[in-house]
Parts: structure tokens; sequence; C-alpha cells
């Protein structure tokens, strides 16, 4: 079962993301021709245009099946290690097809690349911002996380020195400020509330307007063109590409992104979090964590703190909470960065035509 889930549930991942057809079109012939017959076999047997108007969304939902069943069969020949390590197991590989996915349409199919992993989230407007590459950052650190849990033990051997059991009396209490949480959670909070304010308002909807007068000559009256834009950089794209033209340009802001205002929340948590930190409490002065844990947690988002906990908590456990906290705001200022970066592109709906006066100004 796992052998067959994960062969399968790759061969689809490469049909889907052309990697068949960079090798072999006859290949890709080969595997389409039957894949393509039982999609819309499915699709009209059980009548699915009812709830989506895409047929593909039939490879969703068998890719979603075959996902399942590799994870729960590496967790079932996992089960001997205990339920922690099964679990972690089968979510790395899961992570790892993933992962592989998100190459190959990197490297093959830039378009699908920055769009919606899956036709869910389109037909049912379900994180309609998270794309592929998302998916592909999000696998990465998991991937990466759930390795080096699995392998936490060789680690800590490795790089941690054994703690001294008989030396804890000689440590002293003192009250302290937390300066290290305090610069974690104030510092990455001021860039989580102001990242995710311009989240809210360059990537909210934004209406482009362009005047122009009829082409038919005798008639003097305007038109104001006016399309929907999903970013501002859509918008100030649209205006440069009407510069050249005769006519007038505008952009008006309509709605704020949600999305921001989720990153503006916990930026305010987390700043709150941080000034709590520099109340003075009583503390176990401890030996300090070599600057090298903190470097990884930031180069390495989630992982890297996780790494530096439990490298960190016998011998300082502030400092490895600290660590923890880093990782975990890191990754979640890869993904505001990514919702930023998706921002940049754009796209309009139809446009709309309204006859006005020819004493229009625009």
């Amino acid at each position: 079962m796992f052998v067959g889930s994960f062969v399968l549930l790759n061969v689809y991942f490469a049909w889907d993301s052309r990697l068949l057809s960079a090798i072999s079109p006859d290949l890709f012939s080969i595997v389409n021709a039957p894949i393509h017959w039982q999609i819309m076999a499915l699709w009209n047997y059980f009548d699915l245009a009812r709830f989506s108007s895409y047929a593909y969304i039939v490879a969703d939902i068998e890719n979603l099946a075959l996902l399942i069943i590799l994870v729960t069969s590496v967790a079932w020949l996992s089960r001997g290690r205990g339920f922690g390590a099964a679990v972690l197991r089968s979510t790395q590989v899961a992570a790892l097809c993933l992962a592989i996915f998100g190459v190959e349409l990197a490297l093959l199919d830039c378009p699908e690349f920055s769009m919606h992993v899956t036709d869910f989230q389109e037909s049912f407007n379900f994180l309609s911002w998270f794309s592929n590459a998302d998916m592909l950052v999000a696998s990465l650190a998991v991937l990466t996380a759930s390795t080096l849990l699995l392998n936490r033990s060789r680690i800590s051997i490795q790089w941690s020195r054994a703690t001294v059991v008989g030396q804890e009396h000689h440590r002293i209490i003192a009250d302290r400020r937390d300066l290290s949480r305090f610069l974690v959670l104030f510092l990455l909070g001021i860039l989580f509330v102001v990242g995710g304010s311009a989240v809210a308002y360059y990537g909210g909807a934004w209406h482009y307007a362009y005047s122009t007068t009829s082409s038919v000559p005798g008639n003097d009256d305007a038109y104001i063109l006016t399309y929907l834009v999903t970013s501002h950089s859509g918008c100030l794209d649209l205006l440069r590409m009407a510069s050249a033209l005769a006519g007038g340009s505008s952009c008006s802001f309509d709605s704020f992104n949600p999305d921001g205002f989720a990153f503006v929340g916990l930026g305010a948590v987390s700043m709150v979090g941080g000034l709590l930190a520099m109340k003075k409490r009583p503390t176990l002065v401890a030996e300090a964590v070599s600057r090298s844990w903190w470097l990884l947690a930031l180069a390495v988002p989630l992982a890297g703190g996780a790494v530096g906990y439990f490298v960190a908590r016998d011998r300082n456990t502030a400092s490895g909470i600290n660590l923890a906290l880093l990782g975990v705001e890191m990754l979640l200022l890869v993904v505001l960065f990514q919702i930023g970066i998706s921002l940049v592109g754009f796209n309009t709906t139809s446009a709309c035509s309204l006859p006005v006066s020819p004493s229009f100004q625009p």
C-alpha cells in the first residue's frame, strides 16, 4: 500500500507538472490518455459540475486520497517506534512528496507555480491566496522540521554539552528582565504590524479608470473603462501601459485585503508579549546559549527554532523557549513575505463601459 500510493502520487505530480512531457512527449501521451479518460468519466458519473466548474477537481480529490493513504500506511509501518515518531515519519514522507512536486512546478511550469494549489480553493474561495510557491516553502519547512525532530537525540548528543546534575544548587536566582524574548516578540511584532498594514492596503482591491472619447466621427461622447484590480502594483502597471495612449487614467482605493489584518493582530499580540517580558521576574541564572543556535533559528524558520529548543532546554529553559518562538515567528514572517510577493502580479475582471457627458474631466 505504501509503495503503490507513493508511486501513483508521484506519477500524478509528474503528469501535472509537465515532467513527463519534458522527459518524453510519447510517455506523457501514454500516461495522459487513461488519466484524462477516468477524470472525465468520474466527473460526468458523479455530476461534479454541481460543486465546481473545473473537471480537474477529480484529480485533486484523487491526489488527496493518495496522500491520506500514504500518510496512513507510513504511520502504520512506523507504529513500533511510538505514536510521536510514527506521526513525524508520515509527515516527513508527505512533505517530501509535496516538496518534490513544488520543485517540479518551479522548474517546468512557472505559470502554474504562482497559482493556487487545488481547484477547491477557487471553487469554494478557501485560502485562494495560498499558491504552489507557498506550498513549496511550507513543505520544505515541515520536511526540515520533521527530519530534525526525528533525529533530535543524535543532534542533542553531538552538539550539546551534557548537563552536570550535581551543579544545580550552585546556580543563582535573580530578578531579571527577559531581554531576548522582548527583542524577538516586540521587534518581529513591529514587522508584522507594518507588513500586515501594507498587505491590507496595497494588496486590497483598487479601481482603475480610463477615460477616452468616441472614435466615431461627429460623436463627442466620452467613455470610462473601469477595472477592478487586485493590488496597487497592478493598478500602477495599468497606468504605465495607458500612459502611451490618448485619454486619461487614474487609480482609486476600493477595499482592504483582510489577510493583512490577521498579521496586524498577530503583530499586536506579539508586541504585547514582548513588553510583558520586560517585567522583572525571579530567573535562574543559567549558561548562555551559543549564537549559532540563534542564527539557525533565523536562517531556518521553525525547524531551526525547534532544534535550538531541544538543545538548550536543559541548560537554559528560557533561551530554549525564546529560540522556539523565534523559529515560529520567522516562519510567519516568511508567509507574510510570500503573500507580499504574490501581490506583485495582478488580475482584472471584465471591463464595463459607462457613457458620460462630453464635459467629463478625469
